[in-house]
């Protein structure tokens, strides 16, 4: 018998595929947290399980980032902020506007990239999230770096030094 048999219900195996899925990621076994978190969405659908929905959609995106293949994630990240959105899921709402924006700088859409940073930044300050803050800061310090803004570009990046102290406490 399996692990997902013994579970009690559906929820709980939708959350065992999406840690088996960041565990194969972790040790670099892509196509089977591929697998997984295929599962987990799978299984999040048929169930109506929306919070599986959002966050499994968000997981899976890294995952197939790495395989190259850039709008598969695109659409992954899209339906987890659209799903996190619906049920006001403000920490997988910024994860995954973060990730799109960091699918449109790799693509040279800075203007849409910083706007969809500063989206999961006043997410993260919503729910006081300060890792995400931290990364979202620095991102949009990039954007201004790559814009040739060394001024926004250096305030921003001092910002998040700033906060990666408050981390470390």
């Amino acid at each position: 018998m399996s692990i997902y048999q013994t579970l009690k219900n559906d929820k709980e195996t939708t959350q065992v595929h999406g840690s088996l899925g960041k565990a194969f990621e972790l040790t670099g076994e892509i196509p089977k947290a591929i697998e997984h978190y295929l599962s987990a969405i799978d299984l999040s659908v048929a169930i109506n399980y929306a919070e599986g929905i959002a966050l499994q959609n968000n997981n899976i995106g890294n995952p197939l980032l790495m395989m190259g293949e850039t709008e598969a994630a695109l659409a992954h990240f899209t339906k987890a902020l659209e799903t996190a959105k619906k049920i006001g899921d403000k920490r997988v709402e910024s994860l995954s506007s973060g990730n799109i924006g960091i699918i449109r700088a790799m693509a040279g859409d800075y203007g849409l990239a910083l706007g969809y940073f500063e989206k999961s930044l006043a997410a993260a300050e919503d729910i006081r999230e300060l890792q995400q803050k931290m990364q979202m800061i620095s991102n949009i310090g990039c954007v201004y770096q790559l814009w040739g803004d060394s001024n926004q570009a250096l305030e921003r990046h001092k910002e998040a030094a700033d906060i990666s102290v408050l981390l470390k406490d």
